[in-house]
């Protein structure tokens, strides 16, 4: 599911939930590769049930949207390989670009 949740006192944030814990919810954006714990009952305002794509509305019960969550949720561990290694090619380029003038 994707939580509506106040995160701070003027902040809000719309993110999938990973995982159900006793004690709270891990939460996780589609664009983040960081995981957020500790999001409580009490910050959470509302869950999504539908959107609205190119002027159609949808639910998030239908197959497409299902599959595009699972895909979300299951290649996290990917992304987070992905991010890393974009982040050292940088590094590295520029690391290369500052030695090209000598």
């Amino acid at each position: 599911d994707v939580v509506l949740y106040r995160k701070l006192p003027d902040l809000y944030v719309l993110h999938r939930v990973i995982r159900v814990r006793k004690e709270d919810y891990v939460i996780l954006g589609d664009n983040n590769i960081t995981l957020e714990y500790g999001v409580q009952d009490g910050d959470i305002l509302g869950v999504m049930i539908g959107y609205t794509r190119d002027g159609k509305a949808h639910t998030t019960k239908e197959t497409g949207y299902r599959l595009y969550a699972w895909v979300m949720t299951w290649c996290w561990p990917l992304r987070v390989l992905w991010r890393k290694g974009v982040r050292k090619l940088k590094r590295m380029i520029g690391k290369g670009s500052a030695h090209a003038g000598e």
